[in-house]
């Protein structure tokens, strides 16, 4: 994987396509699957350019929060372990950690796998390296969802 200045680069020439990619279906998936719901605080990690915003918004309603957080290089971790041990700091207990894809994990590191640039080497691991990174940072009853209509991985906080 590149250092952090070739990841952004990498990141910001896709950003002005990036939009044509999203399906509002599987948006929609995802806000259920993860049980987003009015009142919620979420915290978009990667938010890129914040084409899923709308659609948090309107889930968390008037008395939720929504936060953004890009530099592009916040899409990728290049220490998975750590990143995860952070987002877990952040959560507020019986808070939910989803981590989302369009495609399959196959799909996805098939299509990583033949791509140069700095994700050329950025894989989504299999279940049970994820279920050993989401538990030893502390989250529980870890659910993971991966088929044709993208990848879901949600892990709670316990309160």
């Amino acid at each position: 994987m590149g250092n952090h200045s070739d990841m952004r680069a990498f990141f910001d020439a896709l950003a002005s396509s990036w939009d044509e990619n999203v399906d509002p279906l599987r948006v929609q998936d995802i806000l259920v699957t993860a049980g987003i719901r009015s009142g919620h605080a979420v915290l978009d990690v990667g938010s890129g350019t914040g084409v899923l915003l709308p659609f948090l918004v309107e889930a968390v309603g008037p008395e939720g929060r929504v936060f953004a957080l890009d530099i592009s290089t916040a899409t990728h971790f290049a220490d998975k372990q750590a990143a995860t041990k952070e987002i877990s700091r952040v959560l507020v207990p019986g808070g939910c950690m989803v981590t989302a894809h369009p495609q399959s994990r196959e799909e996805l590191n098939e299509m990583h796998r033949h791509m140069s640039g700095p994700v050329s080497g950025d894989f989504l691991p299999d279940d049970d390296t994820m279920m050993m990174l989401v538990e030893s940072a502390g989250l529980t009853n870890v659910r993971i969802y991966n088929g044709p209509s993208g990848y879901k991985l949600l892990a709670v906080k316990p309160a």
